[in-house]
């Protein structure tokens, strides 16, 4: 697996790397110290370990930032893990409900480190129960934001027809690209159509879009023809 590490401080990102690159299916393509260099890069490695001492929440924030934009250009999510959290919820559950699919904690040692790496390629992330007992409470809870706002958009959704047209591709999954080549169109007019829709369904982005068209059994009957 190829991985990408973001640690604004050189010494402890030089010496994860030298530690990776002694594991037989690992390859540690770069390490860099700043969020952009992570967003500027022409393609992402397998897994992407970021460090939560990035200062303004840049962990959380670039995980966030790295599911739009890869989704967006190619239809597929990220894979990043967070290194040095706390072990508390408050702590990792804004983490993976960014997006990540992987958490190291700060007790943990570099067989654990090692071994979450793993997982997380696999698509097999280890979390804790207590992790798993708060998702679960958050995933009630963001069903009942989701009820709220499919119940405003009851009230006659004002979609064109083009915007109708680009938001079931959106929610099938497709990229600005995929979606410009299916209706001949312009990538910039797709990404016009989208912020229109984010902007009438209140939707912080296309993730949380899909999400509110998907998770509720209702959400079908307010998607436009």
């Amino acid at each position: 697996m190829t991985i990408l590490i973001v640690d604004e401080v050189q010494i402890s990102g030089t010496a994860i790397s030298r530690l990776l690159q002694q594991q037989p299916d690992m390859d540690v393509v770069a390490h860099v110290t700043t969020t952009g260099a992570v967003l500027d890069r022409d393609e992402l490695p397998d897994v992407v370990l970021v460090s939560s001492s990035i200062p303004d929440d840049g962990a959380r924030r670039l995980t966030l930032a790295l599911m739009e934009q890869t989704l967006a250009d190619t239809g597929e999510e990220p894979c990043v893990v967070v290194l040095g959290l706390d072990d508390n919820p408050d702590s990792i559950v804004p983490i993976l409900e960014a997006g990540a699919c992987g958490y190291v904690q700060r007790g943990d040692s570099i067989g654990e480190l090692i071994s979450k790496l793993r997982c997380a390629y696999s698509n097999t992330p280890q979390v804790s129960a207590n992790i798993v007992r708060h998702m679960m409470r958050r995933l009630y809870q963001l069903s009942q934001l989701c009820a709220d706002q499919l119940t405003d958009l009851n009230s006659e959704p004002d979609f064109t027809k083009r915007e109708s047209q680009i938001l079931g591709l959106v929610i099938e999954g497709k990229t600005n690209r995929a979606i410009a080549e299916a209706l001949s169109i312009s990538v910039g007019t797709v990404k016009n159509h989208v912020t229109s829709l984010l902007r009438k369904v209140n939707a912080r982005d296309r993730v949380q879009l899909r999400t509110i068209f998907r998770l509720q059994p209702r959400a079908a009957e307010v998607l436009p023809d």
